[in-house]
């Protein structure tokens, strides 16, 4: 414990996807759900990392006290330290802070089942990743095959997904 007292400006849910619903639980309450532009120091747009993301743990706004996040992880290679790093997808990751400025783009106001549905989503959308010019690590790319997703089974029109990307790819 110790350990992760050194690094609490974020905390994750475990790899099996479960929720840390003890940094904040996900109520049935109506909620709007975010793409989230995390600047990059570089501030090459390019480089600035995505997620989609929404407040947890209240009834209300005022009551919410973290972020659930949907976005890609770092699975450094273990036996080839020279082969690039690759991403994954490992279920949502609950944080109760920012170490850098985030831009938030309004995607959709959601009940629960929706956000449920979103996480499903992610989970079904191909995420095992090299790094490289066509799939940087920010996770652009996979958020917005995502969206696609989203846009695809009717939970946000696609002049939507198609004005905050446009908006978004500049920070």
């Amino acid at each position: 414990m110790a350990v992760l007292a050194l690094t609490t400006d974020y905390r994750l849910s475990g790899p099996t996807g479960t929720p840390d619903e003890w940094l904040g639980r996900d109520h049935d309450v109506e909620t709007i759900v975010y793409l989230f532009v995390q600047r990059s120091p570089t501030s090459n747009p390019r480089d600035s990392k995505w997620s989609i993301a929404w407040p947890v743990g209240g009834l209300t706004d005022h009551q919410m006290t973290a972020w659930r996040h949907i976005q890609l992880e770092v699975c450094p290679f273990l036996v080839d330290l020279e082969e690039p790093a690759r991403y994954d997808y490992h279920g949502p990751i609950t944080k109760t802070g920012f170490t850098l400025p985030v831009k938030r783009f309004m995607l959709v106001n959601t009940t629960l089942a929706t956000r449920k549905r979103i996480e499903r989503l992610a989970c079904d959308t191909g995420a095992m990743l090299a790094c490289s010019e066509r799939a940087p690590q920010n996770g652009q790319e996979w958020i917005k095959q995502l969206m696609d997703s989203m846009v695809a089974v009717g939970l946000m029109p696609a002049s939507k997904r198609d004005r905050v990307v446009e908006e978004a790819s500049s920070v």
